[in-house]
């Protein structure tokens, strides 16, 4: 029967249509979070293309992440209140993207050099960006609760601290500052 599909056919290009104009869609969103995320749109993939990473972090020299702590020493039951302060030293105004609801973080870091400790927040999974005018800053404020439960119980010693910026191009960490635990 060669008429047989005559009256399918309209309604199974109406869904081709709209099945293509869901992929532009798709495909603009993406290239949009490009954008937002890595500050440049995606580039394309030629067949001699050999690159596996296409990712080009912005230069972070222009921004300066710093820690502090509202005291240097922590009793077995204490509380540390941590404040991250990022800020643009550059001329120009500057787009951070992140790839949740979370701009910053803390870590306790160890004699050995491991990570003890973080904020474990938890972040919005969402594609969020700020942006910094030219000597803008902000800062987030985070507090480590000692022997809260679920928190790693840090044993007794020095740690150091350090504020972590979490660009969606990867984290930009502070230099350390020392916090004893007693």
């Amino acid at each position: 029967m060669p008429g047989h599909l005559t009256g399918r056919a309209p309604a199974l290009v109406r869904r081709s249509r709209a099945a293509s104009r869901a992929l532009v869609s798709l495909a603009v969103a993406g290239a949009a979070f490009a954008v937002l995320a890595f500050g440049r749109p995606p580039e394309r993939a030629s067949a001699t293309s050999r690159r596996a990473d296409v990712r080009v972090p912005q230069p972070v020299e222009e921004l300066t992440v710093t820690v502090s702590a509202d005291h240097d020493m922590v009793p077995a039951r204490g509380t540390l209140r941590i404040t991250v302060t990022v800020r643009n030293a550059g001329k120009t105004a500057r787009t951070l993207g992140f790839t949740s609801g979370c701009a910053t973080d803390y870590e306790l870091v160890d004699a050995g050099g491991q990570v003890a400790a973080s904020s474990d927040q938890m972040c919005a999974q969402a594609i969020t960006s700020r942006t910094l005018a030219a000597g803008g800053s902000f800062s987030d404020v985070h507090v480590h609760v000692r022997g809260l439960a679920g928190v790693p119980v840090l044993a007794a010693g020095t740690y150091t601290l350090r504020a972590v910026l979490l660009l969606a191009t990867g984290p930009v960490r502070s230099a350390g500052t020392p916090v004893t635990f007693q």
